[in-house]
């Protein structure tokens, strides 16, 4: 076969892909879908389409939550910032992450006239915790429903800090720094967009999490 910045041709191996049974799609990170066979098979189709195999990002994740329990109500932001880099990997076919992230958490409680406030921060890098697959052949798109898709999440230490209790410490914590996005290239090959989903619904719960991404060819040196 010979592998192009738009495909792989030909596309013969789609058929085999399309009739595959019992494909279902997993929302977690991409390291636990990205052995499935289909998968390996998709990444065929990839191939860096700039000279430096190179894409700036920048991501903006937001997630909100109000909660109320009696008369006593917790509103909760967590809001994650990355400026960072993806780094085609020839080996995986796939664009691995590095760059640095900064992590906010602020949950105020307020009850009987009484407010608390905790607050948690972590900053640090991002490297190799995320992966970027891009596929490039139409034919492989219409099969994957998706020209690209991405994740990334870090274990990290915060530092927590409680208002009422007067403490500090440091506390372990899975930081998603980009929930699983799937999409299709934009106008000019952009990779942008902005997902919306519902957070912590309850009875007394509502909130959303908003994801903003943007990732764009570097200008040849």
């Amino acid at each position: 076969m010979t592998e192009t910045c738009t495909g792989i041709t030909p596309v013969t191996a789609v058929l085999s892909v399309g009739l595959k049974q019992g494909f279902q799609w997993s929302e977690q990170t991409l390291n636990n879908y990205s052995e499935n066979t289909i998968m390996r098979e998709a990444r065929l189709a990839v191939v860096p389409c700039n000279d430096s195999g190179m894409l700036d990002g920048n991501i903006d994740v937001l997630w909100e939550c109000t909660n109320q329990w009696g008369s006593q109500v917790d509103h909760t932001v967590v809001h994650t910032v990355t400026k960072m880099k993806w780094v085609f990997d020839p080996v995986s076919r796939q664009y691995v992450s590095h760059g640095s992230y900064t992590f906010e958490y602020t949950l105020t409680s307020t009850a009987g006239g009484i407010t608390c406030t905790d607050k948690k921060f972590a900053a640090g890098s991002i490297a190799n915790t995320g992966r970027l697959l891009v596929i490039n052949d139409p034919a492989y798109q219409q099969v994957m429903g998706y020209g690209y898709s991405a994740a990334g999440y870090i274990e990290a230490q915060v530092t927590a800090t409680y208002s009422c209790a007067g403490t500090s410490l440091l506390e372990g914590r899975t930081i998603d720094w980009l929930p699983p996005i799937k999409a299709y290239q934009g106008t000019g090959g952009s990779y942008e967009g902005e997902m919306t989903n519902p957070s912590c619904i309850g009875n007394s719960s509502t909130g959303t999490e908003k994801v903003k991404w943007s990732f764009s060819v570097p200008p040849a040196k």
